[in-house]
């Protein structure tokens, strides 16, 4: 029996590894092509093809405030300003701390209050200052969170009591429209 030495012994297996990280990496290069050719485009010939520019797909999502004004629908009010929110329902009102700032999908959630108003006189203490508010016998303020989707000049707001986690309801507002309240007596 001829005695081999070790070096003759993994030549073949040497070779094969080599031919086998070719291999590989010409496949590596076949995949990497279209990334590399689609990275090379330029701006124009993105928006050729109807598509927005890598760097511009990529770029951060901005943050979009909730319109200004006044959003009515049935039950509900709801006035944006810049600072704050106000919030009237047939027979309750709230506010939250504005401006409203809304995901990439719309939607955006706000704590603040709701006042349960009861029927009847409203007083005023006779030390109070002008700005204080009138208080309705049989008011009940709670914290509340509110939670609404805006697509265009259309919401949708939801409203829960953070306490008890008692819905009051959701309304369906628009941007420009007068509410239709019915309030209370």
């Amino acid at each position: 029996m001829k005695s081999q030495s070790l070096g003759s012994l993994l030549k073949p297996t040497l070779a094969a590894v080599a031919l086998a990280a070719l291999s590989a990496l010409s496949a590596l290069s076949a995949l990497a092509a279209p990334v590399a050719a689609s990275a090379g485009r330029s701006g124009a010939d993105e928006a050729q093809r109807g598509r927005r520019p890598a760097a511009a797909r990529r770029a951060v999502v901005k943050s979009m405030t909730l319109k200004a004004g006044e959003w009515g629908g049935s039950h509900a009010r709801l006035v944006a300003g810049a600072g704050r929110v106000t919030v009237e329902f047939d027979c309750a009102h709230g506010h939250f701390e504005g401006p409203v700032t809304l995901d990439a999908a719309g939607r955006f959630e706000a704590a603040g209050t709701y006042v349960r108003e009861g029927g009847g006189p409203s007083r005023v203490e006779a030390d109070a200052p002008d700005s204080a508010p009138v208080r309705a016998e049989g008011e009940e303020t709670f914290r509340a969170r509110y939670a609404g989707v805006v697509e265009g000049r259309n919401m949708t707001l939801a409203v829960t009591l953070v306490g008890s986690g008692a819905e009051v309801g959701t309304f369906r507002l628009r941007l420009g429209r007068p509410a239709a309240l019915q309030k209370c007596l």
